[in-house]
């Protein structure tokens, strides 16, 4: 899927440059977006155009000529962020968010569920909350599918869902969504995906949307078995053009995860205690509960490490493609 994206954003540089011929379009837009000209289109070059168009730098001839992406004659934010999108594509890295999105410092987020309850998002922000990740629902969405043996309210798409998505974005703060899963075998998983998909449609998220896997009967069944879970989840979510990872704590994402997996998909890694003792990658870290003002009683608080709502609105994923241009 990425790799289409990039096709389709290269043959839009070729079309903004008007009637060249095809091989000499090819020569100029490896120059176009390197507006400090060291030979590559990356986030210096997007930052570079940014702060111009607030009149913190200024552009020469060339650098002008370089930074007007669309060919309307400015350099603006618009420019800026395509410049930032291309060079997000030349990484060709599939899903991984790479150097130029990581925080110099850490932002603090949260997770919530039904079980927090209402909630005033509007007091969360201003308590210096910067994201937070919503339970959007587990099992699947079918009530004829439910376990019989699990709580009804952990099933199906969480109650406080669509209240707590609409509040927290009206809020400010930026928004992803965790998936918890019950599934005994990978069709439960696809169906998984496939519910979740149905909760988030029409939505705008800017952090990914994460599986949960946590039940020992699916650890019990082994690495492979809980590996094949995350990849069927995963995989369904990517494929419908948003940013799927995975959420474990330390000791099950060390070994109950094959390395493929942990490779391929951002770890929101689960530990309360002492310094982090995984040794894989990982982009979140959830280090306790804790209160957070807005909030009747405990609610789990999280560090996050990378600018997911600048890379994934840079590609348009999560529902951002249709309205990239606004950012």
């Amino acid at each position: 899927m990425l790799k289409k994206k990039i096709a389709a954003f290269l043959v839009f540089v070729m079309l903004i440059m008007g009637s060249v011929t095809t091989a000499n379009a090819a020569v100029l837009s490896a120059a176009l977006g390197d507006v400090d000209a060291d030979g590559s289109v990356d986030a210096a070059d997007a930052l570079f155009v940014l702060r111009a168009s607030v009149n913190l730098e200024t552009l020469t001839d060339e650098q002008f000529h370089r930074a007007d992406m669309n060919g309307d004659g400015k350099s603006d934010s618009f420019d800026a962020l395509t410049i930032l999108r291309m060079s997000v594509s030349l990484l060709d890295t599939s899903l991984t968010v790479g150097k130029p999105f990581r925080y110099t410092k850490a932002v603090n987020g949260i997770d919530v569920s039904f079980w927090q309850g209402d909630i005033d998002f509007e007091k969360v922000k201003r308590s210096g909350i910067d994201f937070v990740i919503i339970r959007a629902g587990g099992a699947t969405d079918n009530p004829a599918e439910n376990h019989p043996n699990i709580d009804p309210r952990r099933q199906g798409v969480d109650a406080y869902f669509e209240r707590n998505y609409a509040k927290a974005k009206a809020a400010g703060l930026n928004v992803g969504v965790y998936w918890y899963s019950f599934a005994e075998n990978v069709e439960q998983a696809r169906k998984e995906a496939e519910s979740c998909l149905r909760a988030i449609d029409g939505k705008q998220f800017e952090y990914p949307i994460f599986y949960d896997i946590e039940n020992l009967y699916q650890f019990e069944k082994g690495r492979d078995f809980c590996s094949a879970l995350m990849e069927t989840f995963c995989s369904t979510i990517s494929d419908n053009g948003y940013y799927s990872a995975f959420y474990m704590s330390t000791y099950f994402a060390t070994n109950y995860l094959n390395n493929d997996i942990k490779q391929k998909y951002d770890c929101w890694l689960a530990q309360w205690s002492g310094d982090v003792a995984y040794k894989g990658a990982y982009v979140m870290w959830q280090y306790s509960t804790g209160t957070v003002e807005g909030i009747n009683g405990d609610v789990d608080v999280d560090y996050s490490y990378t600018d997911y709502p600048l890379y994934i609105k840079s590609l348009g994923l999560n529902g951002w493609g249709e309205h990239y241009d606004k950012y």
